[in-house]
């Protein structure tokens, strides 16, 4: 146990566990947790909230009922064996291709 005496300086107010002989709150940072940490917001969703809503939410079957489990995992498309996926088209403006003179440039904002 670390031992800190509350003085008058103010600094060891700071912690949380001031008066609290049983707690011990570490503020250091832990660098095998920070792998694992989202740095940027992912594709479908558009704010924070949202998304660590959606990771609260627990998807194995131990939690949800078999058939709420089969919703959540099946796919948003499916196609029968057998079938041509027709490709994608390309939106407009994307057609173009730039030519050789320019490259290197830089582009005018």
């Amino acid at each position: 146990l670390v031992n800190r005496s509350i003085g008058s300086s103010g600094i060891n107010a700071e912690y949380g566990d001031v008066g609290m002989d049983h707690v011990i709150i570490c503020t250091k940072k832990n660098r095998k947790l920070d792998q694992h940490l989202v740095r940027r917001l992912p594709h479908p969703y558009k704010n924070r909230s949202t998304f660590e809503r959606e990771m609260r939410q627990p998807i194995g079957p131990q939690w949800n009922s078999v058939k709420a489990f089969r919703n959540m995992i099946k796919p948003s498309e499916t196609v029968l064996d057998g079938h041509i996926i027709e490709p994608i088209s390309v939106p407009k403006g994307f057609d173009k291709v730039p030519s050789k003179r320019s490259r290197g440039k830089k582009l005018q904002i």
